[in-house]
């Protein structure tokens, strides 16, 4: 099945566990958005949420996530956009978010989806303005 853009108010998909489907996931991208204040009041305001239906944990790659951001209109030449992930266990931008830029972030994020269907939280930073103390290393 070849992966698709979710039209907005859309049912995601019911993914079983078996044959083709267990290995079949979405992946969430926020965007748009500007990261405003300091401390605990730091924030990602104003984003777009845009999803994107039926990847494949075999497939899943830098590659086919600048694919997801070319149709949303994203040029992904542009050396100041980097997408950041905030993995399973961080419940918020504030504990900190991971780079989405090399392929130990992308086997995490196919070992994730193999218990969360759906990958949220990837924050589209298209002005390079994210702070750095938010920012993770994956070990």
């Amino acid at each position: 099945m070849e992966p698709i853009l979710r039209e907005p108010g859309a049912y995601p998909p019911e993914y079983v566990t078996s044959e083709e489907f267990t290995h079949m996931f979405s992946v969430e991208f926020e965007h748009d958005g500007l990261f405003t204040g300091l401390g605990d009041r730091r924030k990602y305001e104003g984003c777009t949420h845009d999803v994107f239906d039926y990847y494949h944990t075999d497939n899943w790659s830098i590659q086919v996530m600048n694919d997801c951001l070319e149709k949303i209109g994203y040029d992904t030449a542009d050396p100041n956009i980097h997408v950041y992930w905030c993995m399973p266990e961080i419940t918020s931008i504030l504990d900190g978010l991971v780079c989405v830029d090399n392929f130990q972030v992308i086997a995490a994020m196919n070992s994730a989806s193999r218990e969360q269907k759906t990958l949220y939280l990837l924050v589209l930073d298209e002005k390079d303005h994210i702070w750095c103390d938010v920012v993770i290393k994956l070990p």
